[in-house]
């Protein structure tokens, strides 16, 4: 009688389900990026889609994302373990595809880039608004002078160094410490700043926002009147404000869904460690509610409330002035965070207001980073990866060498990004391979009824007949044509040199190569890994 052959590498993987569904929602709020509107919104989609309207594009963006969380239930319900989106794609698909999409794509270039950006973003938008301003609040030359220190490369480097570290720390101890850190820190100060930014935007009329920024850019500037001077220098370049523009709505629509939204269903990496991971509804709920939250709490009140404050008119001058040189010249970057601070003198208030940009950075940074890492253990559990990969930290439970794995990677792209910062490049890398990761577990959904027919015939969403590959279709579609239309339509551009694209072509090669070359390997040691893609990885 023969032996069943071994098909893992592990017979669990030493992970605790030590996080409820309530943590998986926090999680998933992280990676939707809370006040978004400071976050590539504005004024850079301001400008390039001139008339879209703000409101009515992010509900539209919802509605497309609640496909993808049905997706995202459904197959996280089937097959509730660690590494969420390699796991699916990997069985429905091919391992090769999960290994370009989940591996190399999205930890290679979409972790590493979005996170270090978003810390950049956090220093931009929440420590230098606030230092520039609350310095000009309280003639307090040192703020400002810490503002200029953390804009430049040793200060940023810094900070992100810092900020890497301790998510590096967060991350072995354990679950459980992320999830009391997101309870107790991440979601207290994203209401606090939520909550401070509304207050400001509907206290303050279009006439009070004019004073206030005619007085601090007396302060910043020594210009009188700049309100109006923004107004005229822009109308005498030719500027008019766009008419209401269905198409251009459309086309934010796409772009809050697959930037914002969909991520709220992006804590499914982890569901190995969520407590009720294996049950459809609860999973549904938790990734909505996510959505809802960040689009009825964050999304639409702060972009209307900022539209309502500054003035439609002023509102789309200076984003057409920051991407038009020679039309105006402002000492700040414009953005929703510093403009919020001006229409308060009150240095408090001023904190409320910038604590959350601050925290959204760490919190994305500390969501991707365990992420990432769990894509690299359910690999390695698979035998696709080294074997060392899966050895937990018993104390805490943790994957430990693939927390470190992700240390590294985080720590040398901080550095490549902060002294050498080809900021073009990396970016439209990052941004166009971001909704593969959706791509591919949209095309998991609608395969896996007939690629894995048992697994799916025993599913909770099963039940529920052509639910999975209905929804598994809308979202292939709508990231689809956003994948597509980063590279041709005008207006979504991102720039992708030949460079970026050998850089994506490239991780898509290296990875066929390395599954085909691995699998070899295996075979001669006497494993057959492609048979593990046949059952539900262990717990």
């Amino acid at each position: 009688m023969t032996s069943r052959p071994k098909l893992f590498t592990r017979d669990a993987t030493g992970l605790v389900r030590n996080a409820s569904l309530f943590d998986a929602f926090l999680f998933g709020l992280s990676c939707s990026i809370p006040f978004a509107a400071n976050f590539y919104l504005y004024p850079f989609y301001i400008y390039i889609l001139p008339g879209a309207d703000w409101t009515i594009a992010s509900l539209i963006a919802l509605a497309l994302a609640v496909p993808i969380y049905i997706v995202y239930a459904g197959l996280g319900s089937m097959m509730p373990r660690a590494g969420g989106d390699y796991v699916f794609q990997s069985r429905a698909v091919h391992p090769i595809w999960a290994l370009i999409s989940s591996i190399g794509w999205t930890v290679f270039l979409v972790i590493p880039f979005f996170s270090v950006l978003l810390l950049l973003s956090s220093v931009s938008l929440g420590f230098v608004p606030l230092f520039t301003v609350g310095g000009a609040v309280t003639g307090n030359s040192a703020l400002a002078s810490a503002s200029t220190w953390l804009s430049s490369s040793v200060g940023t480097f810094t900070f992100t160094a810092l900020a890497i570290i301790i998510t590096a720390l967060v991350s072995i101890a354990g679950i459980r410490w992320m999830a009391r850190a997101f309870r107790y820190a991440f979601l207290p100060i994203t209401l606090i700043t939520g909550i401070t930014l509304i207050y400001l935007f509907f206290s303050t009329s279009t006439t009070s926002f004019q004073n206030d920024f005619n007085h601090y850019m007396a302060i910043l500037n020594g210009t009188s009147n700049s309100y109006n001077t923004v107004l005229s220098a822009t109308a005498k370049a030719g500027f008019t404000t766009p008419a209401f523009s269905w198409a251009n709505t459309l086309l934010l629509a796409t772009v809050i869904t697959v930037t914002f939204l969909m991520w709220a269903a992006w804590s499914s990496p982890v569901l190995g460690e969520i407590r009720g991971g294996g049950n459809l509804k609860n999973l549904l709920v938790t990734f909505g509610t996510a959505g809802a939250f960040q689009t009825f709490f964050l999304l639409i009140p702060e972009l209307y409330g900022f539209q309502h404050s500054v003035g439609t008119n002023f509102m789309n001058a200076v984003s057409y002035a920051a991407y038009t040189p020679g039309v105006v010249s402002l000492p700040f970057a414009p953005s929703v965070a510093i403009f919020s601070l001006m229409m308060t003198t009150s240095p408090l208030i001023m904190v409320l207001a910038s604590v959350g940009y601050i925290m959204v950075g760490w919190a994305q940074l500390q969501t991707a980073f365990f992420n990432g890492s769990r894509y690299f253990l359910a690999g390695s559990i698979d035998g696709l990866l080294p074997a060392w990969l899966t050895a937990p930290q018993k104390r805490f439970g943790s994957a430990f060498y693939c927390i470190m794995a992700m240390f590294v990677l985080l720590m040398s792209y901080a550095f490549v990004l902060d002294f050498y910062p080809s900021l073009s490049t990396y970016i439209a890398i990052a941004v166009w391979s971001s909704p593969g990761i959706f791509f591919g577990t949209s095309l998991a959904a609608i395969l896996m009824p007939w690629r894995k027919r048992q697994i799916y015939s025993s599913s909770p969403i099963a039940k529920y007949r052509g639910l999975l590959p209905i929804c598994g279709i809308i979202g292939f579609v709508t990231t689809g044509f956003v994948l597509i239309g980063y590279l041709v339509i005008p207006q979504l551009l991102v720039g992708l040199s030949s460079l970026g694209a050998a850089v994506v072509i490239g991780v898509g090669v290296i990875g066929t190569v390395w599954y085909i070359v691995f699998q070899r390997y295996k075979l001669r040691k006497g494993q057959d890994i492609s048979l593990a893609y046949r059952e539900i990885p262990p717990e």
